[in-house]
């Protein structure tokens, strides 16, 4: 985690890291107005909670296209369900808002990639391996004649 702050420019910038992204906010007025959330795999839901003198609008970036909501000024709690994966969350406050405005804490859920059992791949591996002794006893069946 780093933190840089320029008193005489009004700027500050925290960045940091977590197991599974990266994240950095800033704000020209030091009241952490702007924020980005990247991760590193793409996630399905996110549950966050916020705190808002203004209202600001999270964009949730998505390779199929990006998605935006507003959210009103106070403290809160949000669930957003996905319905394809979002690699990234960024918030800013509505520019027709003044005060401040972010996320606090976040949760989750990662995009699950599904596997197949054991037993399935077992049975595809002797599929196959009858198919492979058909074929040779077939083939030396029809060299014999």
């Amino acid at each position: 985690m780093g933190t840089s702050s320029y008193p005489q420019q009004f700027y500050e910038y925290l960045d940091y890291s977590f197991a599974d992204g990266t994240g950095v906010t800033y704000d020209p007025v030091v009241d952490g107005d702007v924020g980005d959330i990247d991760f590193s795999s793409p996630i399905t839901s996110i549950t966050f909670d916020y705190t808002s003198q203004a209202a600001f609008d999270a964009t949730f970036d998505s390779p199929s296209g990006n998605e935006t909501e507003e959210f009103p000024i106070g403290d809160g709690t949000e669930t957003v369900d996905f319905p394809g994966d979002v690699t990234g969350i960024f918030w800013v406050e509505n520019p027709a808002s003044f005060g401040w405005a972010g996320i606090t804490s976040l949760s989750y859920t990662r995009w699950a990639v599904e596997t197949p059992e054991p037993s399935t791949l077992l049975l595809a591996a002797l599929g196959l391996a009858l198919v492979g002794v058909a074929f040779a006893w077939r083939a030396a069946r029809d060299s014999a004649i």
